[in-house]
């Protein structure tokens, strides 16, 4: 086992010690294609069981933005020509409730969230008290 390929969620390391031991890795590995076919593809899998279908609709530059999110390449993506907003990718993938939220706050209103109805309600409502407080005078 020792001899094989593993990799490791970093946030389970809690250190590491420098060893005089030297590493080299083969001439032909390559980070991104280990990591796109090894955990998050079989972790794609696992959350395609176990989560809703998340749908967002978000800017072309967006979409090229989260190509490289570790979870967002395994969406679908479907290419729509917008007249009034420019070219929008609409974006389907599985995730759980949070996951769209924390985009929606990152992106703000370049991202809009399709399916399930209840976070693009839940997103409405806060814009909602967000607006409704950000609309008073400072103090009241």
């Amino acid at each position: 086992m020792r001899e094989a390929e593993r990799m490791f969620h970093l946030g389970r390391i809690h250190g590491a010690d420098l060893t005089e031991t030297a590493f080299e890795p083969p001439a032909n590995f390559d980070i991104q294609s280990y990591a796109n076919r090894g955990w998050s593809a079989s972790f794609y899998e696992d959350m395609k069981r176990d989560f809703p279908r998340i749908r967002i609709r978000v800017p072309g530059a967006v979409a090229d933005a989260l190509a490289n999110h570790w979870l967002m390449r395994h969406a679908e993506r479907e290419e729509v020509k917008g007249e009034d907003n420019g070219d929008q990718v609409i974006l389907s993938y599985h995730d759980h409730r949070e996951g769209p939220l924390n985009f929606v706050y990152r992106f703000g209103p370049d991202f809009e969230i399709l399916e399930p109805a209840d976070a693009r309600q839940e997103v409405a409502d806060m814009a909602a008290r967000m607006l409704a407080r950000h609309s008073s005078q400072q103090g009241e």
